[in-house]
């Protein structure tokens, strides 16, 4: 929890931002105050702690039965995902059927995170720092089918 430092501890990855200026040019988003976003840009972790968590939270061994099914009692909330309590409900469309996955995603200025796991034993977590551009919604489901699709 970086607090209002003006730049991530280190060790970090670094996230790049294009400014809109002329010419343009891009620049490190390492040195800006991460709470700038709140609650989003508070917490800092790594690919590894996040998947431990998403897989510990999907087999329900941080909080109760009860609990983990009202988090996965979903609403729609656009054409990408359902939404629960705290939890995002992605369709991976598999060749045998869709594949109902489930965790976070989220967005800073110069990050972008995506951690999923299927609640069975497979999860999928991607710390991605676009340089000019997130990536296509279409490569993220690219991986996402090659990993959750058997």
């Amino acid at each position: 929890m970086p607090g209002n430092r003006a730049a991530l501890p280190h060790p970090h990855a670094h996230g790049y931002e294009p400014l809109p200026t002329d010419p343009p040019r891009v620049v490190d988003a390492t040195y800006m105050d991460p709470s700038l976003d709140w609650a989003a840009g508070e917490m800092i972790s790594t690919t590894r702690d996040l998947t431990r968590f998403v897989t510990a939270l999907l087999d329900g061994r941080l909080t109760s039965r009860e609990s983990l099914a009202e988090m996965r009692r979903t609403t729609d909330a656009g054409p990408l995902f359902r939404y629960g309590l705290g939890l995002q409900e992605f369709t991976v469309p598999c060749a045998d059927g869709p594949q109902p996955v489930w965790g976070h995603t989220g967005q800073l200025i110069g990050y972008l995170t995506v951690a999923l796991a299927d609640g069975e034993d497979t999860s999928m977590v991607l710390s991605l720092n676009p340089y000019e551009q997130d990536p296509p919604v279409e490569a993220v489901l690219a991986m996402a089918v090659s990993v959750f699709c058997r």
